[in-house]
This record gives structure tokens, C-alpha cells and sequence, in this order.
């Protein structure tokens, strides 16, 4: 990730706007950074730094969350199915609760 260009120094209603291109693999990133004032050079190099280093991060993709679609399936179907039976084990226990309810309303 490099910084190519900081442009349109542009005063807005709500403050003042300045935005960065950043490059990455062939791909420009247009970022807006956003001040409550017109902003010093120093405070627009020290801005567009950290916005780098965040867009560098968010590039960067632990190993351990990329996996296999088919592996992701196939634990879903694992917890549905896990799911299903709790979910039948629930009913049971409901529907007892209700009939000992019902025989003691009753005088049973």
C-alpha cells in the first residue's frame, strides 16, 4: 500500500475535507479525511499517515479466519442438525411440564 496523491482541499459546510489516493495490487483506494477546520500541512501528513496504516490493516487477512466454503457448510448443517434436536428435546420437556400442569388444574 503506497500513498500516490493528497487533493481537493475543499472547505464544506460542516468543516473542511481533503482526500488521499492510496494504491494497492492496482487498485486506487479515494479516501476523504475530514477536519472541523482548515487543517495545517503538518496535520494533514500526520492524518494521512494514520489512514494508511489503517487501510494497510484492513488489507491484511489473518490466515486462521480464511477458510473452505465447503468446511463452513458443512459445520452449519452440524449446528442445525444440533439445533433440530435440542430443539425437539424442549418440546418433550414442554409438553410434560403442560400435562402435569393440566392433571393438577384437573384434581388428578
Amino acid at each position: 500500500m503506497q500513498l500516490l496523491c493528497v487533493w481537493g482541499h475543499t472547505e464544506r459546510p460542516w468543516g473542511y475535507e481533503v482526500r488521499a489516493d492510496f494504491e494497492h495490487g492496482g487498485a486506487v483506494y479515494n479516501e476523504v479525511i475530514q477536519f472541523h477546520k482548515q487543517p495545517s500541512t503538518k496535520t494533514i501528513d500526520a492524518c494521512v499517515a494514520v489512514r494508511l496504516v489503517e487501510l494497510e490493516a484492513r488489507q491484511q487477512v489473518p490466515k486462521e479466519t480464511e477458510k473452505n466454503p465447503a468446511d463452513i457448510i458443512a459445520a452449519l448443517e452440524d449446528e442445525k442438525v444440533a439445533l433440530l434436536l435440542e430443539n425437539s428435546a424442549l418440546k418433550r420437556q414442554l409438553a410434560a411440564k403442560v400435562s402435569t400442569v393440566t392433571e393438577v388444574s384437573d384434581g388428578r
